[in-house]
């Protein structure tokens, strides 16, 4: 939310860093973006691509893209 909202509860004023929001459409979030593990509220089992969330929830709809190694551990 660009200005970001008065009073408002995990809502940050800052570049969310996508993948590619041009032309690519790519709404990922990227590794380093300020949104990841920055929810405090759940905001669903599952993201846009039907991935299941896990651990601390992202701000956003879009988790990032995790290989193995980025992956948080799962118990």
């Amino acid at each position: 939310m660009e200005g970001g909202a008065p009073g408002g509860l995990a809502n940050l004023n800052v570049d969310p860093r996508f993948v590619d929001p041009g032309e690519a459409r790519d709404l990922h979030l990227a590794e380093g973006s300020p949104c990841v593990d920055a929810a405090l509220l759940s905001n669903g089992t599952h993201d846009l691509d039907r991935a299941r969330r896990s651990g601390v929830r992202d701000i956003g709809a879009d988790e990032p893209r995790r290989t193995a190694a980025t992956a948080p551990p799962t118990a």
